[in-house]
């Protein structure tokens, strides 16, 4: 039991911190765990304000409000074909725009007036991106076909099927169409890339790159490396697709096409055509070889037109998505 004057001085170092004070009042008026939790998801949001990466109804959110331009009308600079530097000159902004928001958000400026702000940041952020990106042009001649009705499948083990998800604070437009998962079985994934590249219909879908992978030679396949000959212990297939996620051991990472299928005489795939967009010396001129049983442990998302899925599958949509964290690996394909 603590004695009375350990108690006093306990408090008195306690009250001498201002961060416990704020912490406290913080916290004696909400949820401990709630205000833990918006300080991380701010972290984490800060770790990353900006990258090239993305989910599929990011590009839609972008084409519905700005549409899209041919290549020859608005050529890729350097900075576009190699963003790194670019991406962190806007990283470090945006990370200065946080902290003066906040510090006229704590004097008590009105929301006119930090409207004011952010209006002058965005003018910035559009002078750095223009000057390393280049200003399109206000118009062009182009006919386009709008022909689909897309839906995103995710596959998903650690949560339950048949239900929608999103991802807290994945978004890349105020006012946009949120990120919706629909999760279903691998196999149903599966199903539908396949109905979809006989139909002559690609397939984006999303998958975590960095395993079993043979970059130069342009394949993917739970046999491309034998670790247990080398180092007498199997890796990354020991835990199961649930379990990988669950300890951090895979994550979304990358975004290609399907554009092929090998199709056995039983009807099922054994193999599929994969576009990549690294490069011609990848692979087959920038093609690659992708095993099913590697999409089945590998592959968590796909994107299909919505007349290649049953009604069973779409009426999901309708559910009330539930909502996973900003960390959670379903999101990491925007990082």
């Amino acid at each position: 039991m603590l004695s009375g004057t350990r108690l006093d001085e306990l408090r008195e170092q306690f009250f001498a911190e201002d961060k416990n004070r704020l912490a406290m009042n913080v916290c004696t008026r909400s949820d401990p765990l709630e205000a833990c939790l918006t300080r991380k998801t701010v972290q984490y949001l800060l770790k990353d304000p900006i990258n090239d990466g993305g989910q599929w109804d990011m590009i839609v959110n972008l084409v519905t409000k700005y549409g899209l331009m041919p290549k020859k009308c608005f050529p890729e600079s350097f900075s576009c074909e190699s963003s790194a530097r670019m991406n962190g000159i806007l990283k470090t902004k945006l990370r200065e725009y946080t902290r003066t928001i906040r510090l006229e958000m704590e004097g008590g400026k009105t929301d006119e007036e930090l409207e004011e702000t952010i209006s002058t940041m965005m003018k910035e952020i559009y002078r750095i991106i223009g000057i390393c990106l280049g200003i399109p042009p206000k118009t062009f001649v182009w006919q386009y076909t709008d022909k689909s009705k897309q839906i995103c499948l995710i596959s998903d083990p650690r949560n339950k099927y048949g239900e929608t998800y999103s991802v807290d604070c994945l978004g890349n437009m105020v006012g946009g169409r949120i990120m919706i998962y629909n999760n279903q079985p691998i196999d149903t994934l599966i199903t539908y890339a396949r109905t979809s590249i006989q139909q002559n219909e690609a397939v984006w879908f999303g998958c975590e790159i960095g395993k079993r992978n043979v970059a130069k030679q342009g394949y993917l396949d739970l046999e491309a490396h034998d670790y247990k000959l080398v180092f007498g212990t199997d890796m990354q297939t020991v835990l199961d697709k649930e379990c990988r996620l669950l300890y951090g051991d895979s994550l979304m990472t990358h975004a290609m096409m399907l554009t092929g299928c090998h199709i056995e005489d039983d009807g099922s795939v054994s193999r599929w055509r994969v576009e990549n967009s690294w490069g011609d010396d990848k692979g087959e001129k920038g093609y690659i070889l992708m095993s099913t049983d590697w999409f089945k442990e590998f592959v968590f998302e796909i994107v299909v037109d919505k007349k290649y899925v049953s009604e069973e599958v779409l009426r999901v949509n309708s559910n009330q998505p539930y909502i996973l964290p900003a960390w959670d690996p379903m999101g990491a394909l925007a990082e």
